[in-house]
């Protein structure tokens, strides 16, 4: 989720473009542990990358781009909220 929330962001200069490429690096430094099931970054880590993406949408935007960036975010969680119920059924 980081990655494809994330990797817009690189293409911002100042302050936004670096704060995503810090959420963006320390998520791509754990996916492939945490796809292999070797490691997890639990909700400390995913707390930590999701408020540093939240930083770098609010510094590299202005009023539209926080509304897209919201529904983007609460679409994901809709989304994110049917996966779980769908693996739950199963």
């Amino acid at each position: 989720m980081v990655l494809a929330v994330g990797v817009p962001g690189l293409l911002r200069k100042g302050p936004g473009g670096g704060l995503a490429a810090v959420a963006v690096g320390g998520a791509a430094a754990v996916l492939r542990e945490d796809l292999g099931e070797r490691a997890m970054i639990g909700d400390t880590g995913a707390h930590a990358l999701g408020a540093v993406l939240g930083a770098a949408v609010v510094a590299g935007n202005r009023r539209p781009g926080l509304l897209v960036h919201a529904a983007a975010v609460v679409a994901a969680a809709v989304h994110g909220d049917r996966v779980t119920a769908w693996a739950r059924s199963l």
